[in-house]
């Protein structure tokens, strides 16, 4: 924690440990160095939907660091994302978790590095996208889950669990952005922390809809 600037020489909590003491689950420390750099400033709502979704269904690292076999052959083709601000953030988080499982790995040889779930940041992008677009949300799941045919032709069940898991991990960081705010030594910190409270709210509102939507 003292490597990432959590806590003190003297074992106190800075205030990135004091975000930090409000998350609960997940892999915390690269949600908080996203959220105390600022990175989710100026993102749309959809773009900040899917952002958070990457944080939230991180999943264990596969071959090499965020690439594959396949990825390296000649005729391979580069990730097509909805989005060039997401793939973007992609980047900037890849670089974070890069130096996080190095840590990781340095303090606790059976760590295991995590990576980025590319397809589901890219379908719920897509997915708050479109209910962004238009009210209809059933025909909007739809668009990207059944084909011409009306044969679902791709596995809805991850989707409906990692938009589940976006969900809570956006309101516990409304809940960390809230203390942020508490506690703003500046008033454009304050105004951040601020901006981020409603952003979460609008993010949330834009993923969770019918057929995808919380009880």
């Amino acid at each position: 924690m003292k490597d990432f600037g959590y806590l003190t020489k003297n074992n106190e909590l800075t205030d990135k440990g004091l975000l930090i003491s409000n998350l609960n689950g997940y892999e915390q420390i690269p949600i908080i160095e996203m959220v105390y750099d600022k990175v989710f400033k100026d993102m749309t709502p959809c773009v900040f939907a899917a952002s958070v979704s990457a944080l939230a269904n991180m999943e264990l690292k596969k071959e090499g660091m965020f690439f594959n076999k396949k990825a390296l052959a000649h005729d391979a083709k580069p990730y097509e994302w909805h989005s060039n601000d997401v793939k973007k953030y992609i980047s900037k988080l890849e670089k974070s978790l890069n130096q996080y499982n190095d840590l990781s790995m340095k303090y606790n040889k059976n760590y295991h590095p995590y990576e980025p779930n590319y397809d589901l940041t890219n379908n719920i992008y897509k997915w708050a996208a479109l209910n962004a677009e238009r009210e209809d949300s059933t025909q909007n799941w739809s668009l990207l889950y059944y084909n011409s045919d009306k044969r679902k032709y791709k596995d809805e069940g991850s989707m409906f669990k990692g938009i589940m898991m976006t969900i809570d991990l956006l309101k516990q960081i409304k809940t960390v952005a809230e203390l942020g705010a508490s506690v703003a030594k500046t008033d454009s910190d304050y105004e951040y922390y601020k901006e981020l409270v409603e952003k979460c709210d609008l993010a949330i509102d834009l993923i969770n809809r019918t057929p995808a939507a919380e009880n």
